[in-house]
């Protein structure tokens, strides 16, 4: 029987050890962890935690009873009826007394149901809340502890895990713990509970009947066993490429910016439909299998029931068991397994949640890697004090070293066959200021990671004090540091906190944030904006330009007032003025710090105390400037050479360099990219979603459409789920009819008719056989199908979007990632799967049970109908609050994801603040509040379970006082009676499989609105002009011009803040044009508009002639490659992350054109260098230095070969002599070419055929560099100030 199954797999669940190993699988290392036991779900669990599990533990033994009192009651009134229809009338008085007692009798069961009504209100409203707070508890602890336990893993644990990895482990893995663990559990509960009731009931009258029964399952085990194993395999393979898939979406929307600068949307959707392709494989496998499983053991449990009549009837006649120990005894077992075949779809809930909590604490509970977050304590001298050194700011330099490297050496834990640093030693004195210079890739970021404990050294010892930094506590360490790095990152809260969180430790007020901003040349510019220190710059600092989010970076390091500064690239994003001002703040800052400064403008470390220069994780020579400069073939005095700027005229530059500085001042303050806003008001740029959206107030049904390639499929699946629940009444029917054979003294001429229905058992068995096996593999198919048409078309519409969609707050990747991992899980059953076919099966069997009632008792089976909507009420009560549950707990989720995958995103510039524990409260926050109110809603929800439950036994009462009428006026037989309560009641139990659906229907509801949002959207940046006026144009083949006609843009989320104000420009034809000017000016808007990532506000924009608008988008791009300031590579190879910028009709790309592509962005020799070469995995947090990062990229653009390359500071992370050879490169490639190129190193401009310069959305100027060196202006001025450096670097 289905219970046997189920108790073997409850058993499997519990007792699977957590290290077993299929050996018998080819594709183990494939199939993630192993299974764990069901009860170490509940590990971290509270004393209070344990009693309310217990409690419901408790509550479904209470409501398991219900089918025991049941058949117990209806059993003996059965008997009750038999016996007043057989009784003596041979008198008035006789018939008087039969009469009284007959009623004394029926009203005294009548009572019992009412009491039992009242009992189980209570019972089922405690079991429903009790396990609902249970799952809700579970899975709470197990976010906050799986969030906790990442947040303190160290970076190197991190180039095995990505983000979209971890975030499904918070949504979709943790949901389906949720899920396992919740009333479903209880469901399971009850029916292992009331089949126990009934093997101990029967086993205490009948225990001949009940012990080969028992003997007989001993064969459903195995089969059970064998199924379960192959069942969870395609679970474990199906949750792998679920990890695989949330992957890509999470990368590619991350990367969005790059993905639609090349063209990659159907790349991404074809990487994503690949291991779409394998969870519908692997789903669509375990459905059949389980079917399968099912069918036979619906078979055999018919079978054995079969039996079971037969072999009764055997011991009733030799007087073994009396008929109603039979009756009591065959019914129970029945109604147990009824209920079971109830939840039995809901058993893969609890497999799945096993699965998915061991994948969860493999990663709470494997061993740490060396570098814990603060556990660690400081080393301790003999007289109990602490040896972390102080780092008092001192009046002298001391001799002795405060930083020291011992030939340390280092690789990569992901590549450890490449040697990073190599027996490197090196001393910083108190109050030095180290300049570290090199080639990228050389080893000089290593080293800040190495000091900040990021990572530890392979060999050697980094100290400071002379006390080895492992023997430190990583958080107090890192707190004496303050770091800048090349890449800035802000997180997606106000300027103020972001700020303030450089001291996360100490209590920061708006003053100090404003000293630090002040220092950093930023307080003008935040006090311009409308919230000024209250701005939210979005998520990754999106809304803000590169130069104004590294200013604040700079703020964020200083205020901590840190003894030790860190400045990897710190200025490499400014513009040459804002360079300039924080390079002298920077300066002062310095006085009296260790400082270390890693840089490629050597004109900003000319005043170090030492210059390391560096190669191949060695270094070359050391010393001041001026001493390393007389050695003039020196690798320094060659770096020096190398970012000499061409000749100008000092004298046409000095003179004009004051009245320069007072015209630029003079300008409006720079705004920023964009800024978001709390008002409700705040408008976006949206096409809403088409007319049909706003009729739909059913959501799930718009998910039918998406059934049509499988409608065969559907309907066969639906049949089958009806005809299964036709079975059930028909079953009730042929067990009642044997109540006139053991009500009555065993008489062997009732053996034709035992053994008549044995054969319909028999019959029904096979029925059960057939039928479960087409539907549960039916279901499973179309399940799978059509959430991967969901999953896919979501993807799809989210790729679609404008980027001005992505900057709004509600649409992080965390919360896009999370739509694609749990919420189209929770559609799919509702329309082409087990739920839905719930519904139909309990159609079905109440259907068939109405009319074999009407053919019976017609009046019996009205007043039960006329119960039915009594019941309905508690049902649709309880869709009602869980629809408020599910609706409230998406949205909070949803913020939720989106903060871990924006903190997990960037957890290197987490771990160098530490703001771990920072962050792990927040998070705690967030996912406390929604707790707190599902559980007030589940109380609501809770009360309608139990009114269901208690209005069951009420209607039984009320219906059975109603036919022992008729009994005792004798117009229908006790036989009638008994046929129409059994069948019409027992099959008002299928109105149980729809209450098991009802909470999925609420659940898919809500997805289903929150998908078909995305769907529907139409963004305001289309990929085809299919709807334009002007799509029959003809469009060319080659752009090489581009105008700019009194262009103004705003971004969306700030229509009010202007970025660009009437600009007028045109590109030359096949030349260079160089967009220069201050950070925030407005020119990486002009690339953005340019590749229509956004809409001008006003003004037009004609590329070729035609107006931008009318070109198909993708069809534009294609023509273009950009290579940004910040660079995004995706996980893959070096050669796929190259080839990424083929054209979309070049897929094929050749390794000749990918080699030929390094080659002139100046990578190959490092690619060829690595253990595999092209084929080395990039990942998330695998790779490479920024400089590498860069060529990468470039190497990326060049082998798109576009017609129009767009340069936005292509440049600014490469080293000197890496700089020289890729600019060469580009202007190879530039030949023939339009190019757009934004630059704050003006060297890199200087040939550009026209350069234009801005100032705060602005043109101010524009010209050749001899004809704007002339006019002595703005950009004279910024020549200036750079060649002055050159100089004082020379």
């Amino acid at each position: 029987m289905r219970f046997w199954t189920t108790v073997k797999l409850w058993w499997n669940i519990a007792t699977t050890d957590p290290d077993a190993d299929d050996d018998d699988d080819d594709d183990d290392n494939d199939d993630g962890p192993a299974n764990i036991y069901l009860t170490s779900i509940f590990r971290y669990a509270s004393p209070t935690d344990r009693l309310f599990l217990a409690s419901a533990v408790l509550a479904s033994l209470v409501n398991s009873t219900t089918s025991f009192a049941w058949t117990f009651i209806l059993v003996t009134v059965s008997q009750i009826m038999t016996d007043f229809a057989n009784s003596d009338k041979s008198t008035p008085a006789r018939i008087e007394d039969a009469r009284q007692l007959f009623q004394t009798q029926i009203l005294r069961f009548v009572l019992v149901f009412m009491g039992l009504a009242v009992l189980y209100l209570f019972s089922g409203s405690l079991r429903v809340y009790l396990w609902t707070r249970v799952s809700e508890r579970v899975a709470l602890q197990l976010r906050n502890k799986f969030y906790d336990k990442v947040m303190r893993k160290d970076i190197s644990w991190f180039e095995n895990h990505s983000s979209g990895e971890l975030v499904t482990h918070l949504t979709s893995h943790i949901d389906s713990i949720q899920m396992g663990v919740s009333d479903t559990l209880g469901v399971i509960m009850e029916g292992l509970f009331t089949f126990a009731i009934a093997l101990i009931y029967s086993a205490t009258v009948g225990w001949r009947l009940a012990l080969p029964i028992i003997a007989l399952t001993a064969f459903m085990v195995v089969i059970g066993t064998v199924a379960y194993r192959f069942a969870v395999r395609r679970l474990k393979r199906n949750l792998n490429a679920r990890e695989k898939a949330g992957q890509v979406a999470t990368e590619a929307l991350t990367h969005i910016r790059t993905v639609k600068a090349f063209g990659g949307e159907q790349r991404e959707q074809q990487k994503y439909a690949v291991h779409l392709k394998e969870i519908e494989k692997q789903h669509s496998q375990r459905g059949f299998i389980l079917g399968l499983e099912q069918g036979v053991e619906s078979f055999y449990s018919h079978a054995v029931y079969a039996f079971g009549i037969w072999y009764g009837f055997k011991l009733f006649l030799a007087g073994s068991i009396t008929g109603a120990a039979v009756l009591q005894t065959l019914l129970l077992l029945l109604l147990g397994v009824d209920t079971l075949t109830e939840a039995i779809s809901s058993m893969g809930d609890v497999h799945t949640a096993t699965l998915a909590a061991a994948r969860i604490f493999r990663i709470i509970e494997e061993d740490d890697n060396k570098i814990m977050l603060s556990d660690t304590p400081p080393l301790i001298s003999a007289s109990g004090s602490a040896l972390m050194p102080t780092l008092e700011k001192p009046t002298a330099k001391s001799n002795s070293p405060l930083i020291e490297f011992k030939n340390v050496s280092f690789a990569y834990p992901s590549r450890r066959d490449v040697q990073v640093l190599d027996a490197f030693s090196l001393s910083i004195r108190k109050g030095q200021t180290v300049a570290l210079v090199g080639s990228s890739g050389s080893g000089k970021s290593t080293i800040v990671s190495l000091l900040t404990r990021l990572y530890e050294a392979g060999s050697g010892d980094v100290l400071l004090g002379g006390v080895p930094i492992k023997q430190m506590a990583p958080k107090a360490l890192r707190a004496r540091f303050g770091v800048v790095s090349q890449e800035p990152v802000l997180f997606d809260t106000t300027i103020f906190q972001n700020v303030a969180w450089g001291a996360v430790d100490q209590d920061i007020t708006l003053e100090q944030v404003q000293m630090a901003c002040r220092q950093a040349n930023v307080h003008e510019f935040i006090t311009s904006l409308p919230n000024g220190y209250d701005t939210k710059v979005g998520e990754k600092g999106v809304l803000l330009s590169g130069g104004q989010k590294q200013r604040i970076a700079i703020a964020r390091a200083l205020i901590s007032d840190p003894e030790i500064l860190i400045l990897d690239e710190a200025t490499s994003a400014l513009d040459t003025k804002s360079e300039r001002v924080v390079q002298a703040a920077i300066n002062k800052i310095m006085v009296g710090r260790t400082c270390v400064v890693i840089a490629h403008r050597l004109s900003t470390i000319i005043n170090a105390d030492q210059i390391v220069v560096m190669a191949n994780g060695k270094i070359l020579e050391s010393g001041n400037h001026q001493t390393l400069l007389s050695n003039a073939t020196g690798p320094y005095s060659a770096l020096v050479k190398a970012q000499e700027m061409r000749k100008t005229d000092p004298a046409a530059t000095k003179e004009s360099t004051d009245e320069a500085d007072e015209k630029e001042t003079a300008q409006q303050p720079e705004q920023p990219r964009a800024e978001s806003t709390d008002s409700e008001d705040a408008d976006e740029i949206q096409v809403t979603a088409d007319s049909s959206q706003k009729t739909w107030r059913f959501p799930l049904l718009r998910v039918i459409p998406f059934c049509r390639p499988n409608l065969v499929f559907l309907f066969v699946a639906l049949f089958t789920s009806f005809l299964n629940g036709t079975l059930l009444p028909i079953f009730a029917g042929a067990t009642s009819t044997m109540f006139s054979v053991f009500n009555v003294a065993p008489d062997p001429a009732n053996q034709g008719t035992v053994n008549f229905w044995t054969m319909i058992f028999l019959i029904l068995s096979i029925a059960d056989f057939i039928t479960p096996i087409i539907r549960r593999g039916l279901y499973f198919k179309v399940d799978a199908q059509i959430g991967n048409i969901l999953r896919a078309k979501s993807f799809e519409a989210m790729l679609r979007q404008e980027i001005s969609f992505f900057d709004r707050p509600e649409n992080g990747v965390g919360s896009l990632a999370a739509k694609l991992a749990s919420e189209v899980d929770r559609i799919g059953p509702c329309v082409g799967g087990s739920r839905f076919g719930l519904i139909i099966q309990a159609l079905g069997g109440f259907g068939v049970g109405i009319v074999l009632g009407f053919m019976n008792a017609w009046q019996v089976t009205l007043l039960a109908l006329a119960c039915v909507p009594f019941l309905t009420i508690g049902i649709f009560w309880e869709l009602k609050s869980n629809d408020t549950i599910a609706d409230e707990s998406a949205e909070a989720h949803e913020q939720a994801c989106k903060f871990a995958t924006d903190t997990l995103k960037n957890i290197r510039t987490v771990t160098l603040l530490g703001l771990q524990e920072t962050f792990i409260n927040l998070f705690e926050e967030q996912t406390q509040q929604p707790f707190i109110n599902n559980l007030k809603i589940a109380a609501k929800a809770s009360l309608g379970v139990g009114f269901k439950e208690a209005m069951e036994f009420a209607s039984y009462g009320a219906t059975f006082y109603y036919a022992s009428r008729f009994v005792l006026d004798g117009t229908r037989t006790p036989n009638q009676v008994v046929i129409a309560l059994f069948v019409v009641l027992y099959s008002s139990n299928s109105i149980g499989w729809m209450y098991y659906a009802i909470p999925a229907f609420a659940r898919g509801h809500t997805a289903a609105r929150s998908v078909f949002k995305i769907i529907d959207r139409k963004p305001a940046i289309s990929n085809n002009n299919k709807n334009n006026n002007n799509s029959n144009q003809s469009f060319p083949s080659q752009v090489t011009n581009m105008k700019f006609s009194g262009v103004h843009f705003s971004y969306p989320l700030r229509p009010e803040v202007p970025v660009l104000n009437g600009i007028d420009f045109e590109s030359l034809r096949g030349k260079t044009v160089a967009i220069v000017g201050a950070s925030g000016s407005g020119k990486s808007t002009i690339v953005s508009l340019l590749m229509r990532l956004y809409d001008a506000t006003r003004g037009t924009i004609t590329v070729e002639g035609h107006k931008i608008q009318d070109w198909d988008v993708t069809q534009l791009r294609e023509h273009m490659a950009l290579v940004g300031q910040e660079p995004s590579l995706f996980s893959g190879t070096i050669a796929d992350n190259i080839a990424y910028g083929a054209r979309s009709n070049d897929y094929v790309v050749l390794r000749d054109e990918i080699q030929a592509a390094a080659k002139m962005a100046n990578i190959h020799e490092f690619v060829e260098s690595l253990p595999d070469g092209y084929d080395t995995v990039l990942g998330e947090s695998v790779g490479v230095s920024g400089g590498q990062k860069q060529r990468i990229a470039i190497a990326r653009a060049l082998i798109r070969k576009p017609d129009v390359l767009l340069l936005d500071e292509a440049t600014s992370a490469l080293d000197s002599a890496s700089e020289r050879v890729v600019e060469n490169a580009l202007k190879e490639a530039s030949a023939g070419r339009t190019v757009i190129s934004i630059a704050h190193r003006l060297s890199t401009i200087q040939g550009a055929d026209l350069i234009i310069v801005m100032t705060s959305g602005n043109i101010v100027e524009s010209g050749t560099h001899r004809e704007l060196m002339d006019k002595g202006g703005v950009y004279s001025s910024m020549i200036a100030s750079q060649a002055g450096e050159a100089v004082r670097a020379a």
